[in-house]
This record gives structure tokens, sequence and C-alpha cells, in this order.
């Protein structure tokens, strides 16, 4: 044997056992192209949701994520609080403890109105 008859002989058994496997080979790759989509897809929706947490734009941050992926993730987290939302929760819990003080000044009045004895007129 001759050695271009080795290469046919290794060539068309090759061929073979290529068509034999080309089905699960081409439902592997399928599977594993949609793996990829949709983990790109979660990346993405987990960038703008935690983008919109922080008081930035949904749409942007999905875009950034569905491209660069865990950068985007590791990027969105390291981001600051946006200066416009920081002023909403300020102002939140500004009220919040506004309300709470004026609960406990009624509360304060209460006990002391309460604790005067009442003298019957007559």
């Amino acid at each position: 044997m001759n050695m271009e008859s080795i290469v046919d002989n290794t060539l068309v058994a090759l061929m073979e056992q290529y068509e034999a496997a080309a089905p699960k080979l081409t439902i592997a790759f399928v599977v594993v192209v949609a793996l990829i989509v949709i983990v790109r897809l979660v990346q993405a929706i987990l960038a703008g949701a935690l983008a919109r947490g922080k008081g930035y734009s949904f749409f942007g941050n999905f875009l950034l994520g569905l491209v660069f992926g865990r950068f985007a993730l590791i990027y969105q987290a390291g981001r600051p609080v946006s200066y416009e939302r920081e002023c909403v929760m300020q102002d939140r819990l500004a009220l919040q403890t506004a309300k709470e003080l004026y609960k406990l000044q009624r509360a304060r009045e209460r006990a002391q109105t309460s604790s005067v004895p009442k003298v019957p007129v007559r």
C-alpha cells in the first residue's frame, strides 16, 4: 500500500463516520447555540434590571449586557446610584421620618392629656 491509498482510505472512513454522526452533531450545535443565546439574554435582562434599580435606563444597559455579558453585570454592580435616584430615596426617607415624628408627638400629647385627672364640673 502506498501513502495515497492510506490517505484515501482514511478520508473515506472519516467521511462515513461524519455522515453517521452528522445529525447528532447538528442537534448538539443547535442546543449549544440556544444555551449561549439564553445565557446572553438572561445576563442582558439582569444588567438592565440592575441599572434600572440604580436609576439608569433599562434599554441602553440591556443592550450593553447583550453585547458584553458578564462584564456589563460587573460594571453595573460597581456603578454608583444615580443622583436623581438618591434624591428620591432621601425624599422618601424624610417623609417617613416626618410621619413617624408626627405620630410620636400625637402619642405624647395623648399621654399628657390622659394623665391629667378629670375633675367633674358642678
